[in-house]
């Protein structure tokens, strides 16, 4: 609720399930008296968000209660500036969590970094600086800068290009002119960019720019090197030094799809769209909408920065749009008016606009399509409601059992409706979501408009983890799925995994070869720690008739080479990879 925040922390809330006005001005008692003056932390705070709940959108409750409790940017309707009324306000603890709580009986999701509307949101508010400076500091900030010399990295890059310009921001206090040196560094701790300015004695945040000359691997990490030298001097004799986050370099490939936009304008009046892209470069995700002879009818557009992700798209429409069909167009381009040279397209949609909806109308996008084990399922919707309607979505395992449903009451017409489930125990494998519309409180059975059924995967946490430590930054259009073969080398992930050899290299595969040897031959592969291997043999491959060759043996990260001898007649080989 607005300024719900402030009113808890000074005893005017009159919200939720009762009134609290018994409970006292906190803030004014106990740190804004002018007698006590304590500073005042807030241990554990979050938003509260059940995945199976209609209502608002897990991206609204979070990003709002970030607003009440990071704006320092002057009161607004909806939050007070809290460096300006509370500024014994010194610490804030944020309960980033995904658990069962017994009150409502189910799965709530209190986390603040797990998906990344959100997560961009909290950083924003974390990076607003007042007056010039920082305001809101993580741990490392604050410690750096309660020395006379001292670094914290505010702004860098979440996704390294291969090569080429790279800009950061760093916040440097120093009592003294110095240099400060930027290194860019492997997993080896081998230097692979850097550079040197110079800077003055005083508190001031410093932007720069690097060369990356040697390109980087793509799927790699690396980390962030900053120090703070005497002029001229170097890191052995450094005043102060300040690790960065690891970071990731990554080819991007430019990619824009629309997930999602209103199939009937009613009225007609503005309206959102939904796309889903990849960036390799700062750009701007554009919407059109074009009537039969192309000719622009209404758009907008959304800056975006290199790397990928979801965002809505506000569509303005021209004046006197009567009713009919018209063209819905997207596209990744350097600017809005640069539509004939885009970096990506998404393939166009028909839209209609009419006085009224006339048909009820549901579709159902899994965004993304595969999930982590033990995450919240996240779904798009968009829809058209005759009338006010619930929304429904069941999600089923592949053998047609229903797991978890979810139901959402929108008013008559059409939009866009974020849903989202919560079965935190869904072992990895296939799964499929169907969604449906009905008059209010009812079920399936009056449905009056379903959506076609959708596909989502869950993958195993292990699986996940292999994927990221080859990919570092998973991008949306990535061919992570156990089914797909990235490397072409006729193995796909899910068989990679299990022999825990590269996805993106077609050289690293497991396959046994043959050697002679003076007393007749050897099978040798290539094994890796933490795999165990079994050899199988058999004269005929036409029967199925296959016998183990020795015992099982384990993974060295070495070749293994098994003596089979040499028989009479024909011989053939497999190699079985086993968990250890």
């Amino acid at each position: 609720e607005p300024n719900s925040f402030a009113q808890l922390l000074t005893g005017t809330y009159r919200g939720g399930n009762g009134n609290q006005t018994a409970i006292p001005d906190f803030y004014a008692r106990y740190s804004g008296d002018g007698q006590r003056n304590k500073p005042l932390a807030i241990p554990e705070t979050a938003a509260f968000f059940n995945p199976h709940q209609g209502g608002a959108s897990e991206v609204a409750i979070k990003r709002s209660w970030c607003r009440q409790l990071f704006n320092i940017s002057g009161d607004t309707a909806e939050a007070l500036d809290v460096a300006l009324h509370f500024p014994k306000l010194k610490s804030i603890g944020w309960f980033d969590h995904y658990k069962f709580e017994p009150e409502p009986g189910q799965w709530i999701d209190w986390r603040i970094g797990s998906y990344e509307p959100v997560r961009s949101a909290f950083v924003q508010h974390m990076r607003t600086l007042r007056n010039g400076r920082p305001w809101f500091l993580m741990g490392p900030d604050f410690a750096s800068l309660q020395q006379a010399h001292g670094i914290s990295d505010w702004e860098l890059p979440r996704i390294l290009p291969l090569t080429g310009p790279v800009s950061l921001s760093l916040f440097v206090k120093t009592e003294r002119s110095c240099d400060l040196i930027v290194e860019l560094l492997d997993q080896n701790l081998q230097l692979k960019a850097g550079t040197r300015v110079a800077v003055n004695a005083a508190t001031q945040m410093v932007t720069l720019n690097l060369s990356i000359n040697e390109p980087l691997r793509d799927g790699s990490s690396y980390s962030w090197g900053f120090h703070l030298v005497p002029t001229g001097g170097n890191p052995t004799n450094a005043l102060a030094t300040c690790r960065g986050l690891p970071t990731a370099a990554r080819a991007i490939s430019p990619v824009i799809h629309i997930i999602a936009f209103p199939p009937i304008l009613a009225s007609p009046s503005n309206f959102t769209v939904r796309v889903k892209y990849s960036a390799p470069q700062s750009a701007v995700a554009v919407v059109n909408l074009l009537d039969n002879t192309y000719q622009w009818r209404g758009g907008g557009e959304v800056r975006v920065s290199r790397g990928h992700g979801i965002l809505d798209v506000p569509v303005v429409l021209s004046t006197g749009l009567g009713n009919g069909t018209y063209v819905l167009e997207s596209f990744l381009s350097s600017a809005s008016t640069n539509w004939q040279n885009p970096m990506a397209r998404s393939p166009n949609f028909s839209v209609r606009t009419a006085s009224s909806v006339q048909q009820d109308f549901i579709n159902v996008i899994p965004e993304p399509a595969a999930v982590p084990a033990g995450e919240v399922f996240r779904f798009t919707v968009d829809y058209a409601a005759v009338t006010n309607r619930d929304l429904h979505i069941d999600l089923f395992d592949a053998n047609t059992n229903f797991l978890a449903g979810a139901s959402q009451s929108i008013p008559a017409g059409s939009g866009i409706q974020d849903m989202t489930l919560s079965v935190p125990l869904a072992p990895p494998g296939k799964y499929f979501v169907t969604a449906f519309c009905a008059p209010r409180g009812q079920s399936w059975t009056q449905a009056v408009a379903w959506s076609a059924n959708r596909a989502v995967t869950v993958r195993a946490r292990e699986y996940q983890q292999w994927i990221e430590s080859y990919w570092s930054i998973v991008l949306g259009n990535d061919s992570v799925n156990p089914e797909d073969d990235p490397d072409a080398d006729g193995v796909n992930n899910a068989d990679e995994f299990s022999a825990l050899t590269d996805p993106r290299l077609a050289t690293d595969v497991l396959k046994p070869q043959m050697a002679r040897i003076s007393s007749g031959l050897n099978v040798f592969w290539r094994s890796v720690v933490g795999r165990r291997y079994q050899l199988w043999q058999s004269s005929n491959l036409s029967n199925g008739s296959w016998r183990t060759v020795g015992e099982t043996l384990n993974g060295t990260g070495a070749l293994i080479q098994v003596a089979v001898g040499a028989g009479n007649g024909a011989s053939f080989y497999r190699v079985q990879v086993l968990p250890p």
